[in-house]
C-alpha cells in the first residue's frame, strides 16, 4: 500500500526541477499508480533525476524544446525504466590498452 508520505516525497524530488509545480489530483494519481507497479520512491526519483539529465529532454533536439513533465516521466512502465536508465553514470571506455588492462585487474572486468 502506497504511504501519503511516499507521494509527497517524489513529487518534492520533481519540485527541485519545477518549484512552481503543484500536486494536484491527477499528478498524486499518477505518482500512486507507479508506486502501486512496484516502483520505490528511490526509482522514481532516479527516472526523474533522469529526465532531467537526458540532453535531448533538456532542449537538445531539433525543436528546442524541452520535455520534462511529470506526466511524460512517470507515464508507464517504458518511460520509468528509460529514464532511469538516463540517471545511471556512464562508464567511458579506456583510451589505451594499459587502462584497459589496469581497470580490468583492479576491478575483476
Amino acid at each position: 500500500m502506497t504511504k501519503p508520505d511516499d507521494v509527497h516525497e517524489v513529487f518534492t524530488r520533481y519540485q527541485h526541477y519545477h518549484p512552481q509545480a503543484v500536486l494536484g489530483a491527477k499528478r498524486r494519481t499518477l505518482i500512486k499508480r507507479r508506486l502501486d507497479d512496484g516502483y520505490t520512491v528511490e526509482q522514481l526519483h532516479a527516472a526523474i533525476d533522469g529526465c532531467h539529465r537526458s540532453e535531448f529532454h533538456s532542449g537538445d533536439n531539433p525543436r528546442g524544446k524541452k520535455y520534462q513533465s511529470l506526466e511524460l516521466i512517470l507515464r508507464d512502465e517504458d518511460h520509468v525504466e528509460q529514464f532511469i536508465d538516463e540517471s545511471k553514470p556512464i562508464i567511458e571506455a579506456p583510451t589505451n590498452l594499459a587502462a584497459h588492462r589496469k581497470r580490468r585487474r583492479t576491478y575483476g572486468i
